[in-house]
């Protein structure tokens, strides 16, 4: 298997976590998130201020999103070596769903930063939208970490392709993300879109995650080349 275009894959990670960063934070602004509970005219003024700037950072987001399917692809490729192509397949589809989903409400914030001329109550209704698609875009992610998890437990070769305790840390990060999912159900608190619980918290935690698991995939390619 071409080591090469596996280790190029792995790096699509750190690129994403990187790019990803920039464009909707540093530029397009929607980091930290503004309150589920901010009214039509708070929201109309965001969108106004300064439309350009949003539109160029969610445009780099944009492009950012699809990185995680590269890096699916990474982390499938090693998860066959582990003896489990099924979950390996289920990892990946799970990832392509993720990128598009995060990507879906990239171009939502685009169609509000579009027109801010728009009815305020309509920018109101994007952005609503958009947030709780991005949020709440727990079950592909989830599913996608549980069967990394899984598939790294039944590795039973002589040596593992990942260590064991990775099999772990990825199930015990999946069930971190769920809180995401109740962004539906809160306008205030934890569990809001801009909570604790269900943004800041799967936040940082993703960010350790992509660290960790870079690293043990550049050791897997290292390795599987030799």
């Amino acid at each position: 298997m071409d080591a090469r275009s596996q280790m190029l894959c792995a790096w699509a990670g750190p690129a994403f976590v990187v790019s990803f960063s920039i464009g909707i934070w540093f530029v397009a602004g929607f980091v930290p998130p503004h309150s589920p509970m901010s009214n039509a005219a708070d929201v109309a003024a965001f969108y106004q201020s300064n439309p350009t700037r949003i539109m160029i950072g969610l445009f780099i987001t944009s492009f950012a999103a699809t990185l995680w399917i590269p890096w699916a692809a990474a982390l499938s490729a090693q998860m066959k070596r582990m003896g489990s192509p099924v979950l390996a397949d289920a990892q990946l589809g799970c990832g392509i769903a993720t990128s598009v989903f995060v990507t879906l409400p990239i171009f939502v914030w685009m169609a509000a930063a579009y027109r801010p001329e728009r009815n305020p109550e309509l920018l109101l209704f994007f952005n609503d939208f958009a947030f709780i698609m991005f949020v709440g875009v727990v079950p592909p992610a989830y599913f996608q970490i549980t069967c990394i998890g899984i598939a790294t437990l039944l590795d039973k070769s002589a040596k593992p392709v990942f260590p064991r305790w990775v099999g772990f840390y990825n199930i015990w990060f999946a069930l971190l993300t769920l809180p995401g999912g109740l962004c539906i159900f809160f306008k205030t608190g934890p569990f809001a879109w801009n909570g604790v619980l269900a943004f800041w918290m799967p936040l940082v935690l993703y960010g350790f995650w992509y660290g960790i698991m870079f690293m043990l995939l550049r050791k897997a390619s290292r390795e599987q080349a030799l």
